[in-house]
Formats: structure tokens, sequence, C-alpha cells
């Protein structure tokens, strides 16, 4: 949310700044801006596979996503209390109730007789894992900026070299050098606006979940412990006391 009003401020203030200096209507060019978007998008996919270019985008999307550490907590003092009063063999039957990926995980191995060093060692690497995919999305958000200003540089020396060939009198050099800059103008609007902001949304998002997945194997391994709820329940609070905090204060 705070992305889109983010972006809706900015617009608001091109749009007041361009306003009050002349016809917005000189600053719009849809060649210069297909070859931006263009330029940049097919950049992008020309240095990644198909394969590793939708696993970026679909581990940016789930970065981004709002993090459940209320359910999660709740989800996890309910399995210590099943834990507790029906052994550890009646965690399986909860499994398929369980929202959170890395506790479904947990749940099974704890079901096959898993050692805690095993479950801990195979959910912190899926965990390493997924954090790796979400650091290769915010550098693919990145990369895509330096794409666009590098394409928007070139449409603009392209331009320069076509108007100078099209030069035909002192009266037709300012419109000309004027059209010339809007690629490059274009292609810095699209990184500082747009790509640098979605890589600063996938960075902070990669954070809160990180601390969600630390949270869900500390959990799922008090619940293999048999640990008491109080004890679950403070762990759970030193780790997620961030995300908490911030919830409370979006409230």
């Amino acid at each position: 949310m705070s992305f889109v009003v983010g972006l809706i401020c900015c617009a608001a203030l091109f749009a007041a700044f361009i306003l009050g200096g002349g016809n917005p209507a000189l600053l719009l060019d849809g060649r210069s801006a297909l070859l931006v978007v263009g330029g940049m998008a097919a950049l992008g996919c020309m240095g990644l596979p198909g394969g590793m270019l939708r696993d970026r985008l679909g581990a940016a999307v789930l970065a981004m996503r709002r993090t459940e550490s209320k359910k999660l907590e709740e989800e996890l003092f309910s399995l210590a209390r099943l834990a507790r009063e029906k052994g550890l063999i009646a965690l399986e039957d909860a499994e398929p109730r369980v929202s959170d990926a890395l506790v479904r995980e947990g749940l099974l191995l704890i079901s096959g007789g898993a050692s805690p060093e095993t479950v801990r060692a195979v959910l912190e690497k899926q965990a390493d894992c997924q954090k790796a995919r979400e650091h290769a999305a915010q550098e693919l958000f990145e990369r895509m900026a330096y794409l666009a200003i590098g394409v928007g540089g070139a449409g603009t020396l392209l331009k320069t070299v076509l108007m100078l060939h099209r030069y035909a009198g002192p009266q037709t050099l300012a419109p000309g050098i004027a059209a010339a800059l809007l690629p490059v103008a274009y292609g810095a609007l699209a990184a500082y606006v747009v790509m640098l902001p979605l890589a600063a949304r996938v960075r902070a998002g990669a954070e809160r979940q990180e601390i969600q997945r630390q949270a869900a194997i500390e959990g799922i391994l008090a619940v293999q412990a048999g640990e008491p709820m109080f004890v679950v329940q403070e762990r759970l609070r030193t780790i997620l006391h961030p995300i908490v905090k911030q919830a409370r204060r979006a409230s």
C-alpha cells in the first residue's frame, strides 16, 4: 500500500512541476517510452533463462506479501499444546491444517522420526534457499533499473544523431535537442521511481520473511522438544517482536 501511495505522490509532484513550466504534451513521446520500457524488459529477459526469470518474479511476489506473524504464533501454540497432550504422533494429523510451509515440512520430518538436529538442518537449508531466491529477485529489479538508464541514454544518443541528420537550421535545433533528451528522462524515471523502490520493497519484505522463517524453525523445534507453552511463547515473541511491533503501529 505504501508503494502505491508513494507512487501517486511522485506522480502528483512531477505533474505539478510539469504543469508549472509549460505544455505537458511536449514531454510525451510514445516511441521513447516504448524504447525504454521495451528495451529494459527485453534486455532483462535476455540475461536470464525463462525459468529463472519466473522464479525470481515469484520470489519477489512472495517476499512482498504480508507476514502473518499472529497466525504463526497461534498455530505453533496449538501444535505445542497438541504435542504435550497427545504426543508427537498426533502432529501428523495436524499437518494439513497448518498454513506455514516451513512448519508443515517440520511436522512431516517430526512425524517421520527425524532428530531435532536433522529437523533444524533441513529447515535452515530450505530457509537459506528461499533467502537466496529473494536476494536474486532484489538484484533483478536493481539490474532492470540500470538497464532502464542505459537504454534511455542510448535512445538519447540515437535521437541526437537522427536530429543532426535532419538539421534544417537554428530554428529546429532547440526542439530537436529537447525531444532527444526524453528517452534518458524516461529511463531515469523508470529506474528511480519504479524499479529501485521495488527492489527496496523486496529487500524489506525478505527481511520480514526471514524473521518469520526463524520463528517457524524455533517454534517447531520447541514443539518437538515438548517445551512448556510459556517457553514456546517467549521464544517466538523474542524473534517476532519487530514484526508484532510494526503490526501494532500499522493498526
